[in-house]
């Protein structure tokens, strides 16, 4: 798109072609997200069944019982609200805001599960970055109607203000993976559940602590300051101000559409036909960092189960967790190494 020069966008407010494959994925997303929903839907409403039952024995959810899940989201929901309002967000664009964010990071948990591959970001990772549909739903509903409270939130939201970007917040997506594993060892052992609250606290006391100690004795400007997001809100600006104001854009939900059927469409090829090999969750969350890793991956697997199948793939699985063990091993010598030999100039032995 780059070469050709295509473009999509009313006069003066053209997406650029990072921006249109975001809008592409972003539709992906959603229609994936609405057909997870969609498919679990008689599993959901049984869950809601069993929290809202007076016979608590029936209620058989682990870690935690259905009702404190439901207690839990419904908790969450509102204090989220609630922050969102006192920032200074509109009622109508909190409510959009905290659908969007249940989109992001329930689309991530669950297919990080489904693919097995941790590293997803929706939104794609060139251009707008990852986010939680917050630059997404600007571009393309427009920020005419927007108050500057409203803008200035979303900014938070969806870069590292608020929680971390969903690029770096796999964390966040992988506590129902940490609760299915613990099955019922939170009702076995409760010392489990008492460490794990206190931990998160001591952790965010000890990194709000050191950054305050080197800001105040070194100097924010003289460490490794990140000026990421301040540049994006600096970018941002005339968007808050009114300066610069951006319409909605039928050309651009074109797209998105466009994203949303394309998903569903694969869909249900792979629901009619096993052997389909391509899948829509590379459209809904499409990367660069690690595009060539996962064809590599990809391929590999493929070959594998067309001439070993299930047997072959089973003997191979100790090679590929040797690989990851043998490149970890490989990150921590190194960094030892270099911590001993260069203590006062170490250089970066693992990056992205």
């Amino acid at each position: 798109m780059n070469q050709t020069g295509i473009t999509v966008g009313l006069q003066g407010q053209q997406a650029t072609p990072a921006e249109i494959l975001s809008f592409e994925s972003h539709g992906a997303l959603v229609f994936l997200v609405a057909w997870s929903l969609w498919v679990s839907r008689k599993h959901l409403k049984n869950t809601l069944e069993c929290a809202l039952m007076s016979n608590r024995a029936a209620d058989d959810g682990t870690p935690v019982t259905y009702r404190t899940a439901w207690l839990g989201l419904a908790a969450s929901v509102i204090f989220l609200a609630g922050w969102c309002l006192a920032a200074g967000m509109e009622l109508w664009a909190t409510i959009v805001q905290l659908i969007l964010m249940f989109i992001a990071l329930f689309g991530v948990a669950k297919y990080a599960a489904a693919t097995g591959f941790t590293f997803l970001s929706p939104g794609s990772t060139g251009g707008l970055g990852a986010d939680k549909g917050g630059n997404v739903w600007m571009q393309m509903g427009g920020t005419a109607n927007m108050s500057p409270g409203t803008l200035t939130t979303i900014w938070m939201i969806n870069r590292n203000g608020f929680a971390g970007m969903p690029i770096r917040l796999t964390a966040t997506m992988s506590v129902p993976h940490y609760f299915r594993m613990l099955g019922n060892h939170l009702k076995r052992h409760p010392m489990v559940w008492a460490i794990i609250p206190i931990a998160y606290i001591t952790g965010c006391i000890t990194t709000a602590t050191d950054s305050l100690y080197r800001s105040y004795m070194d100097g924010g400007m003289n460490g490794p300051l990140y000026l990421g997001d301040w540049n994006h809100l600096v970018r941002l600006v005339p968007y808050v101000e009114g300066s610069t104001i951006l319409y909605f854009d039928i050309e651009k939900l074109g797209v998105w559409l466009w994203g949303f059927a394309i998903a569903g469409f694969l869909t249900y090829i792979r629901t009619r036909f096993s052997w389909w090999p391509f899948n829509p969750v590379a459209i809904a969350f499409p990367t660069r960092r690690y595009g060539f890793s996962l064809l590599v991956v990809w391929a590999t697997k493929a070959l594998i189960m067309r001439f070993g199948g299930v047997a072959l793939y089973r003997k191979s699985l100790p090679f590929w967790y040797g690989l990851m063990i043998g490149y970890l091993l490989g990150v921590g010598i190194s960094t030892g190494v270099d911590a001993i030999w260069f203590p006062d100039a170490g250089h970066i032995v693992h990056g992205w």
